[in-house]
């Protein structure tokens, strides 16, 4: 194999959200190399499970046995009140051993570098630093790590990082805003509820109808399918073909958005991104453009493959199925905007695409669908209608020509039982979750250990002296002494042989 030398960055770090204890250890199992969850309180996730402190510092020592960093954010706007008990709070996760804090006020940040002067500071993207200038003014105040607004290009993240030092983590995958983070007042205005105190109600994901200026009640002219629809929804945001280029950026951190998915989603998004930035150093792909030379085992002959065609469909449809909304967006990385980034028709996932309705059987409620992707039982499916609430179900009846079934693949023609609804002929059909899936998933951490390191151990043993066993993890330059009860007398017979001490 001939390998382009050109990129060769071990020290990028790939960076999952931890909402609750399930999704800790998703992120941890599948190659995350740190962690960012919130506490109960200043957490712009309020919403989400969130650590007490017994399961923060459960969390923190689990992540740092297996060589994980976590990041405590506390990324919402401190109120005067409210600055001494966040003080505590910070404090009570510097004394676990919490290896950063997020944070979005500038207020909070000063009083946590004059108390706490060692303790790393990241920027959050609620900070909204878009330049050069915000990097080193920020930099300049203390901060150890600056988290980039999602609104930038790679140029311009390119740029940055040319001109500053600061480390920087960029998102490469989840949800976006329509606005930018942490200048969005929308939730707050009309239901009171703030993004930049952790409780936005992501009014965005609600449907609007867009009206001509200075024309009261006289909507602008759209095609009909698009009447009422979510027009301030975004697609979620995969920067899984553009890896190279954001790796080659020079930032430090790839970060995934997701505190409020679950568990699985977090296990099968650090997965794959994780299989895709080992495969970029290892083989080192310096754009997405480069490419390398791989011999085919079946046919014994070289082939040129560039990174994109490197990504199998499988973990394209991978990422889709657990979550998109009309498919993805590269977003402000790749430059894109307007309608292409937008996602009218439903603002919740998607799944993939089943087929459309051939007959609807409405005595028996049987929905018969030419397959273009496989099906379950145990799957959800849903249509996408006119209707407010679109029929959709946890699949329980699968037929073939009035056969039952449990299970049937991309080609065949079935009968699903049992929708109720407003369901026609033509009607688009989706699988929203995949049981299959989902229970693999949980299988990558449940009762399970990927992340295995390596212990060093010494057995001192010495006639009229005390054994002593020595345990050391050189990674973290830990060492861990046993010292033992009896002292070690002459061997009458046999001695003990290093062969023996070793099993």
């Amino acid at each position: 194999m001939k390998i382009n030398k050109q990129l060769k960055n071990n020290s990028i770090e790939l960076l999952s959200p931890a909402g609750s204890w399930d999704s800790l250890l998703a992120a941890i199992q599948n190659g995350a190399d740190a962690v960012y969850l919130g506490g109960k309180s200043y957490s712009a996730r309020q919403n989400a499970e969130n650590f007490d402190n017994e399961t923060l510092l459960k969390a923190i020592n689990y992540a740092h046995l297996r060589n994980v960093k976590v990041y405590l954010t506390m990324n919402t706007l401190i109120s005067d009140a409210e600055m001494k008990d966040a003080l505590k709070s910070a404090y009570a996760a510097y004394q676990k051993g919490i290896d950063a804090i997020i944070i979005q006020d500038i207020g909070f940040a000063r009083v946590l570098k004059n108390e706490l002067p060692d303790l790393d500071l990241h920027a959050s993207t609620q900070m909204t630093v878009y330049d050069v200038a915000g990097v080193k003014e920020l930099s300049g105040l203390g901060f150890s790590r600056i988290v980039l607004a999602r609104e930038l290009s790679l140029e311009e993240i390119n740029n940055i990082s040319k001109e500053t030092r600061a480390e920087l983590e960029v998102f490469i995958h989840g949800a976006l805003c329509i606005s930018y983070s942490g200048q969005c007042l929308f939730s707050s205005m009309i239901g009171g509820r703030s993004g930049n105190r952790g409780r936005c109600a992501q009014p965005c994901r609600l449907p609007y109808q867009l009206y001509e200026k200075g024309m009261n009640q006289n909507p602008i002219r759209y095609p009909k399918d698009m009447l009422n629809k979510y027009l301030l929804s975004p697609k979620d945001l995969s920067g899984l073909e553009l890896l190279p280029d954001i790796i080659k950026s020079g930032v430090k951190s790839l970060k995934i958005e997701g505190r409020m998915k679950t568990p699985e989603y977090v296990a099968i998004v650090t997965g794959i991104y994780r299989k895709y930035i080992d495969m970029i150093e290892n083989l080192g792909f310096g754009s997405i453009e480069a490419e390398y030379t791989i011999a085919k085992k079946s046919e014994q002959q070289e082939t040129a493959l560039s990174y994109r065609e490197i990504i199998s469909k499988e973990d394209m449809n991978t990422l889709a199925q657990i979550f998109n909304r009309g498919g993805f967006t590269k977003g402000y990385l790749n430059s894109e905007k307007g309608k292409t980034m937008m996602s009218y028709q439903k603002p919740k996932n998607w799944g993939l695409y089943l087929g459309e309705v051939l007959s609807y059987n409405n005595e028996k409620k049987l929905l018969r669908i030419a397959l273009n992707n496989g099906l379950q039982i145990g799957d959800g499916i849903e249509l996408m209608s006119e209707e407010e609430k679109a029929p959709g179900s946890v699949v329980s009846e699968i037929m073939i020509n009035g056969k039952h079934i449990k299970e049937a693949f991309d080609g065949q023609i079935v009968d699903v039982g049992r929708l109720t609804g407003k369901i026609k002929r033509g009607d688009k059909v989706y699988r929203t979750s995949q049981k299959g899936l989902n229970e693999n998933a949980r299988k990558s951490f449940e009762d399970k250990e990927n992340k295995i390191r390596l212990i060093q151990g010494e057995m001192f043993i010495k006639t009229g002296f005390v054994s002593r066993l020595v345990l050391r993890d050189r990674l973290c330059k830990v060492a861990v002494e046993v010292i033992g009860e009896k002292i070690p007398e002459a061997a009458i017979k046999q001695s003990l042989r290093k062969e023996r001490v070793g099993c």
